[in-house]
C-alpha cells in the first residue's frame, strides 16, 4: 500500500518535480488549499494545520530517498506567517503563488537576507521526538515541533496547529 502511494504520487507530481544536484524533489503533502472548499468558515485555518502536520511526518519517512518539498503558498493567506516559518526551515524550495499584485513584500523580505540570498537549510526539516507518536492537530496538549540546521546554527520553530479551537 505504501508502496502504491509512493508511486501514485509520483506519477500525479511527475511535472512539479525538479531534478537539481542529482537530488529529486517531490512533494510531501497535499496541494495548498486557500480554503475549505466545503465553505467551513474555520477550515482555512484548519487545513493549514493538516497541511503543516502532513509535510513535517511525511518529510521524516521521505526524506530518507528524496528532498521533501512542502508546496507553494500564498503570501497574502490568514495563515501566510505560518506557513513562511515552516517553509523558511523545511529545507525545499520556497515559492508562492500569489496573484499578480498581492504580494505581501514585508512577508517575503523576511524569508531572505538583506542581500536578496536566500538561508538554506543542509538537511530537510523533522519533527522532534517528543512529537512523533502525537496529533498536534487534535489533542490539545502537543504542539508541532520541527527542527533544521544550516552551516551557521540549527533552527527550532514551534507551530501551534490547533486552529479550529480558535472559535472556543
Amino acid at each position: 500500500m505504501i508502496f502504491s502511494l509512493f508511486i501514485h504520487t509520483y506519477i500525479c507530481k511527475q511535472k512539479k518535480n525538479v531534478i537539481y544536484k542529482s537530488l529529486q524533489f517531490f512533494c510531501v503533502g497535499d496541494d495548498f488549499w486557500f480554503q475549505d472548499p466545503n465553505g467551513d468558515p474555520m477550515g482555512a485555518f484548519w487545513l493549514q494545520g493538516v497541511h503543516m502536520i502532513h509535510c513535517s511526518y511525511n518529510s521524516l519517512w521521505m526524506g530518507q530517498m528524496i528532498r521533501p518539498d512542502w508546496d507553494m503558498f500564498q503570501s497574502n493567506h490568514v495563515c501566510a506567517k505560518f506557513h513562511a516559518g515552516s517553509r523558511a526551515i523545511c529545507g525545499g524550495p520556497i515559492y508562492l503563488s500569489d496573484s499578480v499584485g498581492s504580494h505581501d513584500f514585508d512577508l517575503i523580505k523576511k524569508l531572505v537576507f538583506p542581500d536578496g540570498t536566500i538561508p538554506k537549510c543542509i538537511h530537510f526539516s523533522l519533527p522532534t521526538r517528543d512529537c512523533l507518536f502525537k496529533n498536534p492537530l487534535f489533542d490539545k496538549t502537543t504542539v508541532l515541533k520541527i527542527w533544521n540546521f544550516n552551516k551557521v546554527t540549527y533552527f527550532h520553530s514551534h507551530f501551534y496547529t490547533k486552529f479550529q479551537y480558535w472559535a472556543y
